[in-house]
C-alpha cells in the first residue's frame, strides 16, 4: 500500500511540475501516512519545487510530541529542501487570533490552488480536524469558505487548527490513506454521515488506499 501511494504521488507531482514551476501539497499527520512521507523524501528528486503544508495540526508548540509539523519534519529529515519548504500552522502560540491571521496569509498559495492532499481518518469518522459533534466543525461542514480555522477535538490536545473542507475539496488530487478493519467499517457506514462521508460524497474521485494492518 505504501509503495502504491508513493508511486501515485510521485507521478502526480511530476505531472504538475511538467507544467508549473512549483507544486502545492497538503499532508496529514498520523502513524499511517508517516512511512509514506519517509519514502517520498527519498524517492522524489524535486522536493525543492514542492511547497508542503499541513492539512491540520494540534495547537501545541512545534517541538511538542503531538505536533504534526514535527512529525513531517522528522519524516522528511533526509531532505533539507523539503524541510525548508514546510509551512506550519502554529506560528504564534501565545495569540490565537493573530496565529490564525498569520496562517491564512502563509497558506494563501494553498487557498488559491492545491495540487495534492493526503488525508487520514480517525475511528470516529473525522478527517483533517473536522470532527463529529463539534460546533466549529459543524459550521465548517456547512461552509463554502476556503481557509484555515480552529476546531475542537474530543481528546487532548483539544484545540485544533485545520484547512476547511472547501479548501481540501478543491485540490486536484485527494488521497485517503487508512489502515485497520475498524476504520474500513466506519468508512463503509455512509448512512452515519460522519465528516469523512461528506468528503467522499462531494468528491467521488478520492483515491482510497487501505491496509488491513
Amino acid at each position: 500500500m505504501m509503495n502504491d501511494v508513493v508511486e501515485s504521488i510521485n507521478k502526480a507531482l511530476n505531472a504538475v511540475l511538467e507544467k508549473e514551476d512549483r507544486a502545492n501539497i497538503l499532508l496529514s499527520g498520523g502513524g499511517t501516512p508517516g512511512p509514506i512521507y519517509q519514502k517520498l523524501s527519498t524517492s522524489f528528486s524535486a522536493l525543492n519545487q514542492v511547497k508542503i503544508g499541513l492539512v491540520d495540526d494540534r495547537f501545541v508548540p512545534t517541538n511538542d510530541k503531538f505536533s504534526n509539523e514535527l512529525l513531517l519534519k522528522n519524516c522528511f529529515s533526509s531532505s533539507k529542501e523539503a524541510i525548508a519548504n514546510i509551512s506550519g500552522m502554529v506560528i504564534d502560540q501565545t495569540n490565537k487570533a493573530l496565529n490564525l491571521e498569520l496562517v491564512n496569509k502563509a497558506y494563501s498559495s494553498f487557498i488559491h490552488h492545491t495540487d495534492i492532499v493526503v488525508l487520514g481518518m480517525g475511528i470516529d469518522g473525522h478527517t483533517a480536524s473536522i470532527f463529529p459533534n463539534d460546533d466549529e466543525s459543524d459550521q465548517l461542514r456547512q461552509s463554502q469558505i476556503k481557509g484555515v480555522f480552529y476546531t475542537n477535538a474530543p481528546s487532548y490536545p483539544t484545540q485544533r487548527i485545520t484547512c476547511s473542507p472547501e479548501l481540501i475539496l478543491n485540490a486536484t488530487d485527494i488521497y485517503l490513506v487508512i489502515s485497520g478493519e475498524q476504520k474500513l467499517e466506519i468508512l463503509d457506514q455512509s448512512y452515519r454521515k460522519l465528516p469523512i462521508h461528506d468528503f467522499l460524497s462531494k468528491r467521488k474521485d478520492i483515491k482510497i488506499y487501505y491496509s488491513s494492518i
